[in-house]
């Protein structure tokens, strides 16, 4: 069991679909950081995203189990608003995957945010789980790294390109979580 949960990116498409397999097979209470828009406030948005996606909002599990946290994670404060609950597990689903911008909004997200993200989970001491991307295994350029090695989960750096901004803040986020584990012997998962 994971126990009581904080879910970052839940209106994203992988996001959603993690949220309703954790509905579905956990037990434990679900936060999810989700932003207001100008016309749906967070609740509203992610009941109409699960019935887009599965026919149902689960409106019966909403302030039951399922809690929404208007917030961001690029916002520190929004996981202070948490300290006072029990959270054993931190999934961040949260991605800008636009490959290119002219601001950090990039950065932000998917470094930033889950910089955030492990703070919180140390506070906590729960663990923390990273929903990454294959695009960090980057490119193969000129045949380096050779386009015949296998990129695991257990590997970070083998050579490859990670030369847009997407790339190169996921790859940063990676390497925060591996320095996590590492530096604040946090309880890590890569997926």
């Amino acid at each position: 069991s994971l126990g009581n949960i904080l879910l970052t990116g839940a209106t994203g498409f992988l996001g959603i679909h993690v949220l309703r397999e954790l509905l579905e097979n956990e037990t434990g209470n679900i936060y999810c950081f989700i932003r207001s828009n100008k016309v749906l406030s967070g609740a509203q948005r992610l009941k109409s995203l699960l019935f887009y996606y599965f026919s149902t909002e689960y409106g019966e599990l909403f302030e039951q189990r399922l809690h929404i946290i208007e917030g961001d994670i690029t916002n520190f404060e929004d996981f202070e608003k948490l300290l006072s609950e029990k959270i054993d597990t931190v999934i961040n689903c949260a991605a800008n995957v636009k490959h290119f911008s002219s601001g950090t909004d990039i950065e932000d997200i998917n470094l930033g945010g889950v910089i955030n993200g492990l703070r919180f989970a140390k506070m906590k001491n729960a663990k923390y789980v990273q929903v990454s991307t294959y695009s960090i295994a980057g490119e193969s350029i000129d045949n380096y790294p050779p386009v015949d090695v296998k990129f695991t989960e257990q590997d970070l750096f083998i050579g490859q390109t990670v030369d847009n901004q997407y790339l190169s803040s996921k790859f940063l986020a990676e390497r925060a979580v591996l320095e996590a584990a590492v530096n604040d012997d946090l309880d890590v998962k890569k997926i």
